[in-house]
């Protein structure tokens, strides 16, 4: 749980941060795109070495990879609200932050009780379609940039589960399906967000006038309809 949290409290930080540079929509989702690459290569790189000096480096480069992907989903991220022209407040993200906190503490405390032990897949798949119709449900209650980023950590949410699915013998392997995790994490929120603003970039081009009018008289290619 802590894992999850500190991704999400990172990527969100990064977010914010990234937020307050003068770029257009695809600088953000461009720069995590390169991390994404940077970060698997590396990993790639390590796994396939053998010696002592080498295991020593994996334990390092596990959890800073795992920062590092947290730090390229949250730039990511910004990309989307640069393209909506609205930044999210910082209580915004914490409340937000903190009702993830909220939803991780309740499943925790309900993982005691021995018909969700017993029926564990089950009760967490549910768990994740409660969260997300909740998600749904906050759609139409508050505005399009808090449920955005709602439905942006609800990806986190779910590679985390996906991790305790998956069965880890000891707890090396569970931070290696944690790393597996983040990097499907970052995966999903680059193809999102560009899914989202190529979409704007689509509809924008199709306001754009007709071919052979370009010397239209009274037409200028610099001024851009609002």
């Amino acid at each position: 749980m802590i894992t999850y949290l500190l991704f999400a409290l990172v990527a969100l930080i990064a977010m914010h941060a990234f937020l307050y540079l003068p770029v257009n929509q695809w600088v953000g989702v461009g720069i995590g795109g390169g991390m994404l690459v940077v970060s698997f290569a590396v990993c790639m790189i390590f796994r396939e070495r053998r010696g002592v000096k080498f295991r020593r480096a994996q334990r390092f480069i596990r959890p800073a990879a795992y920062l590092f992907n947290a730090l390229a989903s949250g730039i990511a991220m910004s990309s989307l609200y640069v393209y909506l022209g609205d930044t999210l407040l910082l209580w915004q993200s914490a409340a937000v932050w903190g009702a993830s906190v909220v939803l991780f503490l309740l499943y925790c405390l309900l993982t005691n009780l021995s018909f969700v032990q017993k029926f564990a897949f089950p009760c967490m798949l549910f768990w994740c379609v409660l969260i997300l119709a909740g998600v749904i449900v906050g759609m139409c209650l508050c505005s399009i940039v808090v449920f955005s980023l709602a439905l942006l950590l609800f990806v986190l949410y779910a590679m985390f589960f996906a991790t305790i699915s998956i069965g880890a013998a000891d707890f090396k392997e569970h931070e290696k399906n944690l790393l597996y995790a983040s990097f499907g994490a970052l995966l999903v929120i680059i193809i999102v967000v560009l899914l989202v603003i190529s979409e704007g970039e689509a509809a924008d081009g199709l306001d754009a006038p007709p071919s052979g009018t370009l010397w239209r008289k009274n037409y200028n290619p610099y001024v851009f309809r609002q």
